[in-house]
């Protein structure tokens, strides 16, 4: 029970970091946007480094034991750096990529051009589909404004706005016509800005399906009034499920090594 109960923590821990990346630009270097995380444009970027660095992880993990039929990973990798490097012998930038893939095999090497340093997406669910399991996706449940911490909105100080998050794709904000970028004015003609953003959320709070709701948003300077009926926000969410074979699968023993790190 504890074995699997630790898979499916895993695996949501997977899906919410491949959610948090794929609201990012994923054609961008990661090592171009990691060293300048703190300077435009890449500093609305930093959120991202901590879920693709993550992912970026799981895939050298799972390369890892494709190519020693399971018995090596990341942790592996991790101890052969640090007995070659420490606090007295930090790497070089220009050859840690040569020496990994040495340390590793020539696939983990290729990855890291590719993805790391090039700027090729990763599909995840190819790596996922290695170790048996399927990337797939469901509508589920969630807030008006708020997807658990993670806002739909965001505000603008000097104007003292507050706008839809472009890419925000919501059943209740598609239902009303509400579209990323759109910068709220007023809902049901209360109107709000930054200096009253938690009045909006606790507001919304006491919505109930199939209340009218007019809102009025500013799109590309002209000013819109979207009206219908307030509907459960529902958005696409990743999930993860492990494909069941009929017999014992190369797939399947790679999984088992990979979850159990040995």
């Amino acid at each position: 029970g504890y074995i699997i109960f630790s898979c499916i923590f895993l695996y949501e821990v997977i899906t919410q970091k491949i959610q948090t990346a794929s609201s990012f630009t994923d054609d961008v270097s990661f090592t171009k946007m990691s060293k300048n995380v703190l300077v435009e444009p890449y500093a609305d970027e930093y959120v991202n480094v901590y879920a693709k660095g993550a992912l970026i992880g799981m895939c050298i993990d799972i390369l890892m034991r494709q190519n020693s039929d399971g018995s090596r990973g990341i942790l592996d990798l991790m101890k052969d750096l640090s007995a070659t490097y420490g606090v007295d012998k930090p790497f070089e930038d220009d050859t840690i990529i040569s020496e990994i893939t040495a340390m590793t095999y020539p696939a983990v090497g290729d990855f890291l051009q590719k993805h790391v340093v090039g700027d090729t997406p990763i599909k995840y669910g190819n790596f996922l589909a290695s170790v048996g399991l399927r990337l797939g996706t469901q509508k589920v449940a969630t807030g008006y404004f708020l997807n658990g911490n993670q806002p739909y909105i965001s505000g603008d100080a000097q104007k003292n706005e507050i706008f839809i998050i472009p890419g925000t794709d919501t059943t209740f904000f598609s239902s009303l016509g509400i579209q990323g970028g759109d910068v709220i004015k007023s809902i049901n003609d209360k109107a709000y800005n930054l200096e009253n953003v938690y009045d909006l959320i606790s507001d919304s709070n006491s919505w109930k399906t199939g209340d009218d709701i007019t809102m009025e948003v500013t799109r590309d300077g002209e000013i819109l009034s979207l009206s219908g009926k307030v509907v459960q926000p529902k958005v696409d969410s990743q999930t993860i499920t492990e494909i069941q074979y009929l017999t014992p699968s190369k797939q399947q023993k790679l999984r088992e090594a990979w979850l159990m790190g040995s």
